[in-house]
């Protein structure tokens, strides 16, 4: 059986699934810094993390790898959501 796979700041896809996780979820970005809310985010703040998981899908992790994923990012930074995975989840760990 192989080691499941753990998308974090480490692993070398990393910036691509950020990359892929803010088009899925940004929907508005205001230029001015001093905006009180820059952004509007499509994220339901329940945990279900749909567009992580599919994302993360369409780049070949499996099933088990994604919920590897899901509960590493639970367990070590306490995101629960696609949108806290995009702002919360950009300082490397050492963990892949």
């Amino acid at each position: 059986m192989t080691e499941p796979v753990i998308m974090s700041p480490d692993h070398p896809r990393w910036r691509e699934f950020q990359h892929r996780l803010a088009l899925a979820v940004v929907t508005r970005c205001d230029p001015n810094p001093d905006a009180e809310e820059p952004y509007e985010f499509d994220c339901d703040g329940t945990g279900s993390f749909k567009h992580t998981r599919r994302i993360l899908a369409g780049m070949g992790f499996t099933a088990a790898d994604i919920e590897t994923t899901l509960n590493y990012w639970a367990t070590e930074t306490g995101n629960c959501c696609d949108c806290e995975a995009l702002v919360a989840l950009d300082t490397p760990t050492g963990h892949t």
